[in-house]
């Protein structure tokens, strides 16, 4: 790539397998890839490279901003979002979380896994960091939890089930800091 005839469309072709070789996950190459083939190579793929302006990245951005997100005004995507800012938490750690992760006495939540998600499949990994990692919970982020832990319980209950093992309720013993190699 590369002289007056190279566009932005040629450097995007190139970004994903430059992502691949410095082993980013598969949930992180599929949505580059859809993010690429979905909103920038539409607007901007055909582009010089040597046209290419701050003001057309700018338009760009502002009209992913303007589409906005559907559903965002669900309690529990709310939930998510408002761990998301008050944590730093990324979105497959969030998908992670488990009752059992909370500490509700001490206010901690314990990061063990991240959930991705791909065309091809789902599954679990270790979270970004590699290693377990605990988080101080707020009073903000502790309500925002209770609320959520609460509608599960009507749900579950409302669908004459209960929670699985997995997730506990907050005054169970086992809601405890759990012990880990981040510590």
């Amino acid at each position: 790539m590369g002289g007056t005839k190279a566009t932005f469309g040629s450097l995007l072709d190139e970004w994903p397998a430059l992502s691949e070789s410095i082993r980013r996950s598969p949930k992180t190459l599929h949505e580059y890839r859809r993010k690429i083939n979905t909103s920038i190579r539409p607007t901007l793929g055909a582009r010089a490279l040597d046209k290419l302006t701050a003001l057309d990245l700018d338009r760009l951005y502002a009209d992913q901003l303007e589409a906005g997100r559907p559903g965002a005004r669900s309690p529990e995507l709310a939930t998510i979002f408002i761990l998301a800012v008050l944590t730093g938490m990324r979105r497959g750690e969030l998908c992670g979380l488990q009752w059992s992760d909370v500490d509700w006495k001490s206010a901690l939540v314990v990061v063990l896994r991240s959930i991705w998600q791909t065309p091809d499949g789902i599954g679990t990994k270790g979270p970004k960091s590699h290693q377990a990692r605990r988080l101080v919970l707020g009073e903000q982020a502790i309500e925002v939890l209770g609320g959520r832990h609460a509608r599960a319980l009507a749900d579950a209950s409302a669908a004459l089930v209960a929670l699985s093992p997995g997730e506990v309720r907050p005054e169970d013993p086992r809601c405890r800091p759990v012990a880990s190699s981040a510590s």
